[in-house]
C-alpha cells in the first residue's frame, strides 16, 4: 500500500504551475449541536504543498469565492489547487470557477515570498456528515477526503456503513478493517517534514486526509 504524492508538475518548482466516492464515512463532532456561523483562517507559507480541507460550508463554494481573494497572483502560475480522482488515480488542476466540497481534500501551493492567510466564512456543519469513499476492484482505493468541521474530534467516533451486510449497522474502524472494508487509520501530509503522518487518534480543522478502502469493499457502496 503506497501513499500518493503531491502533483509532480509543481512539486519541484512552484513557479511552473502550468504543469466518486462510494464509501461513506460518518463523522460526529465532539461539540456543537447545530449549524451556526463559522469563520476560520489558515496560514499558507510560500513554496510548500499543503493538504487542506474546508472547515466551514461557504455560501459560494467556487475556488474564486473561497480562495481567489486570499492568494496573490494568477492561478496556474503563482498558485494552484488540485483534487484527486480515485478511479483514474490522477490529479486535476482546478480553475477559479470550479466548485469545492467539504467532503474532499485538496493540494494547494503558492509561490510568493511571504505567508498567505486563507480565510473562509460560512456555516459550521451539523452533527453528522457522510463522506463517500470510492472503491477499486482488487486494489486499494486511495481517497483524499476532507474533514468538514471547524472543531477537533476523535477518529474513533467515525463509523463505516455499507449497503451490504458487512457493515450495514455501522462498524467501528477496527472492525471495518478486519472485514476488509476500509483501513482504520488516515494519513495527513506534514509540510514541515515533507512526510506523511499516520492519524489514528484525532481529526482537526483545515486538514485533508488520505483514506484507504480495502479490496473487499468493492461493490458494497460503503460510507464513512
Amino acid at each position: 500500500m503506497h501513499l500518493i504524492n503531491a502533483p509532480r508538475r509543481i512539486r519541484s518548482n512552484a513557479r511552473k504551475i502550468d504543469g466518486s466516492l462510494l464509501f461513506v464515512f460518518c463523522l460526529w463532532p465532539i461539540t456543537g449541536p447545530a449549524a451556526n456561523s463559522c469563520e476560520e483562517t489558515y496560514t499558507l507559507p510560500p513554496n510548500q504543498w499543503h493538504q487542506i480541507s474546508l472547515p466551514c460550508k461557504p455560501s459560494n463554494n467556487s475556488v474564486r469565492a473561497v480562495f481567489g481573494d486570499n492568494v496573490k497572483g494568477q492561478i496556474g502560475k503563482d498558485w494552484a489547487i488540485f483534487d484527486y480522482n480515485t478511479t483514474s488515480k490522477s490529479y486535476r488542476k482546478l480553475s477559479l470557477d470550479q466548485k469545492l466540497s467539504q467532503k474532499k481534500a485538496y493540494w494547494i501551493i503558492q509561490s510568493s515570498t511571504s505567508n498567505t492567510t486563507l480565510d473562509i466564512e460560512g456555516q459550521s456543519s451539523s452533527n453528522t456528515q457522510s463522506i463517500p469513499l470510492e472503491t477499486l476492484s482488487g486494489a486499494t482505493g486511495w481517497n483524499m477526503i476532507g474533514y468538514p468541521f471547524n472543531r477537533d474530534q476523535a477518529l474513533n467516533k467515525s463509523r463505516v456503513l455499507t449497503e451490504t451486510s458487512q457493515c450495514s449497522y455501522g462498524c467501528g474502524l477496527d472492525e471495518a478493517k478486519n472485514k476488509g472494508i476500509v483501513h482504520n487509520a488516515l494519513w495527513h501530509y506534514n509540510p514541515a517534514s515533507k512526510k506523511y503522518v499516520i492519524e489514528n487518534s484525532n481529526l482537526s480543522a483545515w486538514k485533508g486526509y488520505w483514506a484507504a478502502t480495502i479490496e473487499d469493499s468493492h461493490g458494497s457502496n460503503p460510507q464513512l
